[in-house]
Parts: C-alpha cells; structure tokens; sequence
C-alpha cells in the first residue's frame, strides 16, 4: 500500500489487510484476559479501524470470543487478525500484524482493561489508562 495507508496480514500470507490512514480512530494496548489469551502475550496492541475502510483478502475465520463481539483469525497459521465488536462501530486490528508495526501511526496511545493487567507486567509508560474498555475517540 502507498503513504497514505497501512498493510498488513497473517503470518502465512493467505489473509492479507488494508487500510488508509483517514481510516484510523485510535491505538492502544488491551489488557483484557480475553486479549491475553488469544495474542500469547501480557498485553495486545491494537489499531482501531473505521469498518467500512478495511479491505479484506482471503477469507479469515471467525470466532465468538465474547458476549459483545467476534475475533479473525487465519486458519491455516493460526494468526489473529482482528477483534469486531457487534455494533460495527470499529474493528480492533492486532499492531503486530502490520507489515511495518513500528510505524508512527500504529503506535499506541492508551491502555484499556488496566484493572486486568497482569500485577507482573508493567510498561513504564506514562500512556492514559482506563480500568476497562474505552471506545476510541
């Protein structure tokens, strides 16, 4: 993708992402045991998406992961990709799945789920920080 976006993908390739930067709302990291669980880490990093800009290729699989949303994943490498709550209003893209995940755009700006962060991990940060979820601004 040129400058004005991002891309990115599965660790296999078959599922790949676009999406432009007009299309970002917001990054942070998850503290959730839902996001643990699923990325293998104390903590996911994410870029929050306008829905409607993402270009998808492939097909990902999806997976109910709670009362209020779904996950994709690729199902030949296992790779997460994304978290979509039920209402649509953004989709929660895995940083680390961007082909440059060090790029200003995707660096994050807050943590959610605070009060669910793991008493050994800390990031000496001094990032906003809010006991639960926050939808991006």
């Amino acid at each position: 993708m040129s400058a004005e976006g991002l891309a990115g993908g599965c660790h296999c390739g078959r599922i790949r992402f676009a999406v432009p930067l007009s299309a970002l709302l917001g990054t942070g990291y998850c503290h959730c045991s839902i996001c643990r669980r699923l990325s293998g880490g104390p903590v996911n990093a994410w870029v929050a998406v306008d829905p409607q800009a993402l270009r998808v290729e492939g097909d990902p699989r999806r997976y109910r992961s709670s009362a209020t949303g779904t996950r994709a994943f690729c199902d030949d490498c296992g790779g997460q990709l994304w978290f979509a709550p039920d209402d649509g209003s953004f989709i929660t893209l895995n940083a680390t799945g961007f082909d440059d995940p060090e790029a200003h755009a995707v660096r994050p700006t807050l943590h959610v789920y605070e009060a669910d962060r793991l008493c050994w991990f800390d990031i000496a940060d001094k990032l906003p920080r809010h006991a639960g979820g926050s939808q991006p601004d």
